[in-house]
């Protein structure tokens, strides 16, 4: 815990100075500092992604950051000395029951931060994906070796840029630091409700946001892009409502970072693009002449990821087209970026491919409703919500989010309905729903107190039913944070053609790698892809920067 609270303090003193300065670049002269933050993490990977084209994000990449922002504060110290002094006043003039809380929710998130991981995905990819970015930057055709590396989000470049592995090996912890921000961010919002005359309730919709953390911890023990979705759309949607009767330049732009943010961390969240779309055209008149720079901010993080993509996928589209005219030689061969695709498609429905390919579209959608386990749970929430929803679309905002909550929907029914991916707007609207119907100070205090016991719980209490099993918080956490990989260091060198593979021992799901060093593959997905598609991950050349294609072994 200790460590980890350290290193976010270095992250966030480095993302405000680089927040302050972006904001001075664009102009933007009045946004709150938690936003600030949110902007320096941003500009960092932005930076952090060009870095990735040439290079491995290793010490030499965060000497050059730290200079970087040392230079930056040179250059901004006023406006930076006097953002760290509302940062600390902010938090000064808290009463002591949200002091009392912020300090319980800080300290229970750097528990789990500490604690064992428990995402899959975690295993399967997050780590993989680091490893790589940390010692090499973008690799070319580094989804022939193992598919999932193609997801490299720009959450996981962030991480890469703070991982600090040339120091320490388990600093994972990015995730933490975006739920906690999310949280100071919240209780300051509920504060000025709470002492406000008006009541304004969409400071209470922001400042509900704890009442999930419980939900929202078993994202934090690893760099979950997910998690950091969820965070900025909240804010986001905050933003959106509170400036769409009057937007200033400033509000526009920091809606324009933000979005562009949520879709650079996840793709699926390019609906989002209708917020600072509306905006814009709402109050034409007063922003058109930004227009060059929101047109600019857009076009930096596309064509980050279309260069992101051509190099580790060899599509420049990928993960939503799959063109042949814009394929490389290292692309994925048609058939198993097909199998891919077809894998993504039904595993959001909890069929196999087969079911998948010959169900209808109603056929679709009972499989979805009557999906096995909490995906089960959340999907039939999901219609309930949508039609209690509908009894509070009076205002206009409320209309518009709802809108976009149902195209965001009908676009992942037609990719993969997974709950995790509409994840952002249940919460969104149970907050919202949650500020129209509880305003009274009593029942806001009691839902922070039950969210804070059930947090403790899922750290401390092991054998809670339902409970993921995992290691649980351990003493030696306190200073130490837990490996970034659930599963023990163990694994077997194996070569295939002209490639070196380290193989994990004792990780048994399809996809897994855990903390194998690079390069890393599991032998059931090594076994399988030999056997039905007759190919193997093959290197172009001894220099693993080079990456990969997938050979037949036909020839």
């Amino acid at each position: 815990m200790l460590l980890i609270l350290l290193s976010w303090i270095y992250i966030i003193i480095l993302a405000s100075i680089a927040g302050i300065s972006l904001n001075k670049y664009l102009g933007i002269t009045k946004t709150d500092d938690l936003t600030t933050i949110f902007h320096g993490f941003f500009s960092i990977t932005i930076f952090a992604s060009i870095w990735a084209i040439f290079s491995g994000l290793n010490a030499i990449f965060c000497i050059v950051l730290s200079l970087s922002t040392a230079f930056l504060f040179y250059l901004n110290r006023k406006e930076c000395l006097s953002h760290f002094l509302r940062f600390k006043e902010d938090i000064v003039k808290l009463d002591s029951f949200f002091k009392l809380i912020l300090i319980g929710v800080s300290i229970l998130i750097l528990a789990q931060c500490a604690s064992a991981p428990t995402l899959p995905d975690n295993e399967s990819y997050y780590i993989q994906t680091i490893l790589w970015l940390n010692e090499f930057g973008f690799v070319k055709g580094l989804t022939n070796l193992h598919l999932f590396l193609g997801q490299t989000s720009g959450w996981h470049i962030l991480q890469s840029a703070f991982s600090f592995s040339f120091i320490y090996p388990n600093f994972n912890d990015i995730s933490g630091l975006c739920l906690l921000l999310g949280n100071v961010f919240a209780i300051v919002a509920l504060q000025k409700f709470i002492k406000s005359h008006n009541r304004n309730k969409t400071l209470l919709y922001l400042g509900l946001l704890p009442v999930f953390n419980c939900f929202l911890f078993p994202f934090i023990s690893s760099p979950s892009p997910d998690l950091a979705v969820i965070i900025l759309l909240a804010i986001v949607v905050f933003k959106f409502i509170t400036n769409y009767k009057a937007c200033s330049k400033d509000e526009l732009l920091s809606v324009v970072i933000l979005t562009a943010f949520l879709i650079f961390i996840k793709v699926t969240a390019i609906v989002c693009l209708i917020f600072p779309f509306v905006l814009f055209i709402k109050h034409h008149k007063a922003n058109k002449k930004h227009s060059i720079i929101i047109g600019s901010i857009y076009t930096t993080v596309l064509l980050l990821m279309i260069t992101k993509n051509i190099i580790i996928t060899g599509n420049a589209l990928y993960p939503l087209f799959d063109f042949d005219t814009f394929k490389t030689s290292w692309s994925l061969p048609k058939n198993i970026s097909s199998y891919f695709s077809s894998y993504g498609n039904a595993y959001g429905y909890g069929i196999s491919t087969t079911v998948y390919e010959t169900s209808s579209i109603v056929e679709l959608l009972k499989y979805w409703i009557n999906y096995t386990g909490i995906d089960g749970y959340i999907n039939k929430c999901m219609v309930v919500l949508l039609l209690v929803f509908a009894f509070f679309l009076k205002h206009k905002t409320f209309r518009i989010i709802y809108g976009v909550t149902i195209i965001q929907l009908v676009l992942l029914f037609y990719t993969s309905p997974q709950f995790r991916f509409y994840l952002p707007f249940f919460i969104v609207l149970v907050l919202l729903v949650l500020s129209r119907v509880f305003w009274k100070k009593f029942v806001i205090k009691f839902m922070l107190i039950c969210s804070i016991l059930l947090c403790f719980g899922f750290i401390f209490i092991p054998s809670l039913p339902g409970k993921t099993k995992t290691s649980s918080f351990h003493l030696k956490n306190i200073i130490e944070p837990y490996s970034n990989s659930k599963y023990p260091l163990e694994y077997k060198t194996i070569t295939t053609n002209n490639a070196t593979l380290n193989i994990p021992v004792g990780i048994d799901f399809f996809w897994g790698t855990g903390n194998t060093p690079i390069p890393a593959l599991n032998e059931q997905q090594l076994d399988y892809f030999k056997t039905y598609y007759n190919v193997l991950p093959e290197q172009k050349s001894s220099n693993l920067k080079d990456g990969y294609i997938l050979k037949s072994t036909k020839q």
